[in-house]
């Protein structure tokens, strides 16, 4: 929360090492931001567990961190 905060985010995502819960949403009240929550299944084939994380990644926009910092790759 500290880094959606510091960062003006209007929502972010947390991704838990294991669990079988559908993904579940949760607005924080008295700052409006939106987190995302997600279990990965970690009793999944390698190429499997690959293409849940490859999901995920494709929910976030490539514009949804305006205010962090950029780094050289």
């Amino acid at each position: 929360m500290a880094y959606y905060t510091a960062f003006d985010l209007d929502e972010g995502y947390l991704t838990f090492a294991n669990g079988n819960e559908p993904e579940t949403g949760h607005e924080v009240r008295n700052v409006g931001i939106m987190v995302w929550a997600h279990a990965l299944h970690l009793e999944l084939f390698l190429s499997d567990l690959l293409k849940q994380v490859q999901s995920y990644a494709t929910r976030i926009p490539a514009d949804a961190s305006p205010n962090l910092p950029k780094f050289a790759a």
